[in-house]
């Protein structure tokens, strides 16, 4: 019988009973007849005290009994649900790190038994790597992982956050620009003296459409075998260095790029102004403010010195040479050595050209140079199929950006002779 039914005629024997001695008695012919059976076949044994025996506690004790026959039956059928129940994705698509995802495919190509958890990311072969298939025949990094991927050491780029960068979820993004000086009397939008009663003319704007054209930028990077064992140290390098590299990449296509394949740097744009330096192979406080004069701008904000470390680190020691207040006291917030040089941030990059050759310092306007990304971090994914024969596995980081110069050409200022540009390069 089960553990309900004792209960039922348990309290059925006990009104019938008027000592404990005949209650037990009774009880005990009862289960040697009729075994009391739990919810898995098991036989319970019966422990029959006294204090049960109180029959003016008779109603009390059988609530309390029903109320754990109640639970016991609510407990096993919630135990029942759970076997037919959905399984729920642990954190992080059951893997507990990027590091461990690796080791599970390194074993797998190794003949080893594959882990169960690697089928939720497991993708269809096909013959070719295309737009939005991720990693052909191999295994995408689970959504989860993403938090882990964009917040990594090292993708902050030096130079891309000075401009204001133009988020698309597709592959190019278009721009449209009026290129023309509001002194400009030859084209755009123009404005006239006109005497009463006069017929006024009419102009319109010159519109340039700048559509760009996203480029890729990647990562390839192969692991051994011997570097997937220790998923740890694995991890913590390949999440670190590779998108320092693309930093790098990046930081000098800005100032570098030739504009085919990649962005068109400010050193090479049409439309940057080239001033003289006053002594060969040094800067001066009059080059500097030559720079910052002839580049186009609303408010000094807007304005930015990008600056070799060789250059910084002569224009840093000539404020103990009579430079004084042109550069500023040292920030620990700001990624030069110094903060600003005549009200203008400074920023140091690698891609700079070395101290007294040209474009060692740039003034940049912030908003004169168009940049288009595609997400604000590298996609992330793995292939066990591209290096097989070789004990290597492939993760790959890939970013979508281009950028170019809003101006094509220089503009020519309004006194008919000075050239103005959003770039001032010191030559």
């Amino acid at each position: 019988m089960t553990e309900q039914e004792f209960s039922i005629k348990s309290e059925q024997l006990k009104s019938s009973c008027s000592s404990f001695n005949e209650f037990k008695s009774k009880v005990d012919e009862l289960v040697k007849n009729d075994p009391v059976l739990d919810e898995q076949g098991n036989v319970c044994t019966i422990e029959i005290k006294s204090m049960f025996f109180n029959k003016e506690n008779v109603k009390m004790e059988t609530k309390e009994i029903q109320e754990l026959v109640e639970k016991s039956i609510q407990a096993s059928v919630a135990s029942e649900m759970a076997k037919y129940a959905p399984k729920k994705e642990t954190p992080r698509g059951e893997f507990k790190s990027m590091g461990e995802m690796a080791k599970a495919i390194m074993l797998l190509r190794k003949g080893g038994q594959a882990d169960p958890r690697l089928a939720l990311y497991t993708k269809a072969p096909s013959n070719w790597q295309s737009e939005g298939t991720g990693t052909d025949g191999g295994f995408a990094v689970p959504p989860v992982f993403v938090p882990e991927i964009k917040d990594v050491p090292g993708f902050r780029p030096t130079v891309l956050p000075l401009f204001n960068v133009e988020i698309t979820a597709g592959n190019s993004i278009e721009f449209v620009v009026d290129e023309t000086a509001p002194w400009n009397t030859a084209s755009g939008i123009q404005a006239y003296w006109g005497a009463e009663g006069a017929q006024k003319t009419s102009s319109k704007a010159a519109l340039t459409s700048k559509l760009i054209k996203l480029e890729k930028v990647y990562a390839l990077v192969n692991a051994t075998d011997e570097l997937l064992e220790d998923a740890p140290r694995f991890e913590a390098h390949l999440t670190r260095k590779a998108p320092q590299v693309i930093q790098a990449k990046i930081d000098n296509a800005l100032i570098n790029g030739t504009g085919v394949g990649e962005p068109l740097g400010l050193l090479n744009a049409g439309s940057k102004v080239t001033v003289t330096r006053a002594n060969a192979s040094q800067i001066s406080v009059l080059d500097l403010t030559k720079l910052k004069s002839q580049v186009l701008h609303n408010d000094i904000s807007e304005l930015a010195f990008i600056a070799s470390p060789t250059a910084i680190a002569y224009m840093e020691y000539q404020q103990f040479a009579g430079w004084t207040g042109v550069i500023g006291e040292r920030s620990p917030n700001t990624m030069s050595p110094v903060a600003y040089m005549l009200g203008i941030p400074v920023i140091s990059s690698q891609f700079a050209k070395a101290l007294g050759t040209s474009g060692d310092v740039i003034c940049v306007n912030r908003n004169g140079y168009l940049v288009g990304a595609k997400g604000s971090t590298p996609k992330f994914d793995i292939s066990r199929d591209l290096y097989f024969d070789y004990d290597m596995t492939a993760f790959r980081f890939v970013y979508r950006l281009n950028g170019l110069p809003m101006l094509n050409t220089t503009i020519t200022g309004g006194d008919g002779s000075t050239t103005y540009s959003h770039i001032s390069v010191l030559s």
